[in-house]
């Protein structure tokens, strides 16, 4: 596919340029990491109309078939201390709930921490419509780059049960199935704008915490957080500054900066 059909759409001035659009990768997260190791400029995008071996977080598979989904992995040279890294994907996560929120308007998106977006609705009322991967290159003090890649579910496409207990769909939740063009012009607008904002200062940083507590999945409800020794649970409260997650547990706040979210309304 021509990339000039994507870059046609863009109206940032940086990210999505340049962009490269495959039939077919294993991972737009590899290639794209092999571009950045090369000296592509932040804001460079790869796109797979297919992926055979898409992946999120801690190993687990991203099925991607053809013609489904956005795939997309875009590089990051960002100027943020190594210790607030994990804003990073609080910053992809407001930029993937605001693209996929000018695509299906009224569809009950919400972001679930720390990088899954969720479409709410139905007696299952939270399935996945999208995640992040974010894969980091760093060295004492400095982030050399970053690779977001993002995955969003844009049509219904036949998926093994399994998945489709959990997973939904732009196009199930009432929208036009969106060109994957159109899709990636919307997030890589959104991208650019969260990213400038984390790197302009406390300030900005304030609204993007905002931004995301606004759109956020469960906040004030009762959560299971799975964790390498176990689980614990407790009331989701909010993020702290850092983007960690705020649960209190016993009567007492502790925050979290790992581990896996469960929600009332998931399916497991």
């Amino acid at each position: 596919m021509d990339p000039l059909r994507f870059s046609a759409l863009l109206r940032t001035q940086r990210f999505g340029r340049p962009v490269e659009v495959f039939e077919r990768l294993e991972s737009t997260n590899l290639t794209a990491a092999e571009r950045a190791r090369a000296g592509a400029p932040e804001g460079s995008a790869v796109i797979a109309l297919e992926q055979s071996g898409g992946r999120g977080r801690r190993g687990r598979s991203w099925i991607s078939p053809p013609g489904a989904g956005l795939y997309v992995s875009f590089v990051l040279r960002p100027t943020i201390p190594p210790a607030q890294a994990s804003l990073l994907t609080i910053a992809a996560g407001v930029a993937l709930a605001s693209a996929a929120a000018e695509l299906c308007p009224g569809a009950g998106l919400r972001t679930k921490w720390p990088n899954d977006l969720l479409a709410e609705g139905g007696p299952e009322h939270r399935k996945k419509l999208g995640g992040i991967l974010m894969e980091l290159s760093a060295r004492p003090g400095q982030i050399e780059h970053a690779i977001v890649g993002i995955g969003l579910n844009l049509g219904i496409a036949p998926l093994p049960p399994e998945v489709l207990r959990r997973a939904t769909s732009l196009e199930a939740h009432g929208a036009q199935r969106p060109s994957v063009e159109l899709a990636f012009a919307h997030l890589a607008e959104a991208l650019e704008r969260w990213m400038d904002a984390l790197q302009d200062g406390p300030g900005p940083v304030g609204r993007l915490l905002a931004a995301y507590a606004e759109r956020a999945a469960g906040l004030g409800e009762q959560v299971e957080l799975g964790l390498e020794d176990g689980a614990i649970s407790g009331v989701l409260r909010g993020f702290d500054a850092q983007g960690g997650l705020r649960i209190e547990v016993g009567g007492q706040e502790r925050v979290f900066f790992a581990g896996d979210l469960w929600l009332p309304g998931m399916p497991r």
